[in-house]
This record gives structure tokens, sequence and C-alpha cells, in this order.
């Protein structure tokens, strides 16, 4: 199962909104009988992530045309 773009406004960082979706998040997944989640995330949530028990497996570069 995947996770993609999670993310919390500025004036409601450093509330602990983003570890309880995650953790809510990680428990639909069990629920839902995923043997693994990905999860699609920048730098900024990486110590939170790493928390959660997950672990930094590749980086994804963008290309964009100019």
């Amino acid at each position: 199962m995947g996770i993609h773009q999670v993310g919390v406004p500025p004036d409601f960082r450093g509330r602990g909104i983003a570890r309880a979706l995650m953790q809510s998040l990680l428990e639909q997944c069990q629920i839902a009988g995923a043997h693994y989640v990905t999860l699609q995330a920048s730098q900024m949530g990486e110590g939170l992530y790493q928390q959660l028990g997950f672990a930094r497996r590749f980086q994804i570069a963008s290309f964009r045309r100019q």
C-alpha cells in the first residue's frame, strides 16, 4: 500500500498532527491487510517517518522540461 502527499500547513506544524495522521493511516493499512507500506515523502518529515518505522530505500528525482 502507498502513502503519498501527506502534509500539514505551516501554521499548524509542531502540534503532533502529522504523527496522529500517519498513525491513523498506518492502522488503516493494517486493517486493510497491507503487508508493507511505501511512503513518498520530503526530507522535512524524514525524522517522523523513521520514528514510525520507515527506512529510506531510494530517492526520487523529478525532471522538468524547460
